[in-house]
């Protein structure tokens, strides 16, 4: 009868949201890393050190994920908690991680070097791309 009177929809009620919960981004995102959920989960309690149960995963998928998680799932998906939440993302600055071209090294490795140790690993990257392509090489650098 209160249901009904104030339209109060279970904690449980899921239905009809597309794969929009943050918990269904954050899946997403772990099984184009080839994690499933316990996998997530396991490396969910080795970056946050705190235990998180397989359960606990799947619980979220069933009731959303607590609020309290945002932060440390962004963390170990190198995501925006906006980017977990489904909000629009600010276009990038430039020279940021978003052009960054090597999947496999995290950009923030990257940005945490020294400017000298920068400009060794973008001296080596221009030889090699000379050495592979001579005339993209030139071309590229020129630009």
């Amino acid at each position: 009868m209160l249901n009904e009177l104030f339209s109060i929809r279970s904690v449980n009620d899921r239905s009809g949201n597309g794969g929009n919960e943050p918990i269904d981004r954050a899946l997403r995102m772990a099984k184009a890393r080839g994690w499933n959920q316990s996998r997530f989960a396991l490396e969910l309690s080795l970056s946050s050190k705190e235990n998180v149960s397989p359960q606990q995963v799947h619980n979220w998928t069933k009731r959303g994920m607590p609020p309290e998680w945002h932060e440390p799932v962004s963390n170990l998906l190198e995501c925006s908690v906006d980017e977990l939440l489904g909000r629009k993302r600010p276009p990038p600055p430039p020279g940021s991680a978003a052009r960054w071209p090597f999947p496999n090294i995290p950009f923030k490795d990257f940005d945490n070097l020294s400017p000298a140790a920068k400009a060794d690993i973008a001296g080596m990257v221009e030889d090699r791309i000379r050495r592979l392509n001579p005339v993209a090489g030139r071309k590229q650098l020129r630009s």
